[in-house]
């Protein structure tokens, strides 16, 4: 069954304009890094150059933020996790 990704718009150039995703992993890292194998251009978007979620990033599991756990926070078949981008503005 695996877990769900589904991504903010933000990601779509990356991907090909696709949005939903199946992954397999133990862990949010671990279904991220998967998906950034399938589409590489996600990486910089993402990650940091130290391999850390970008500060701009907020990652829900099923509706509940995986703060302050971020890519150790667990997931297990059947999961969702929704990527999402912070807004700021003035």
């Amino acid at each position: 069954m695996g877990v769900k990704i589904e991504l903010n718009p933000f990601f779509f150039e990356a991907t090909g304009g696709e949005d939903s995703f199946e992954a397999e992993g133990n862990t949010v890292g671990d279904c991220l890094k998967g998906l950034t194998e399938r589409f590489p251009a996600l990486r910089e978007k993402l990650f940091t150059k130290k391999g850390e979620l970008q500060s701009y990033i907020e990652i829900y599991v099923n509706g509940v933020s995986t703060h302050p756990q971020g890519l150790t926070y667990p997931v297990k078949d059947g999961d969702e996790i929704a990527v999402t981008v912070l807004a700021a503005g003035g």
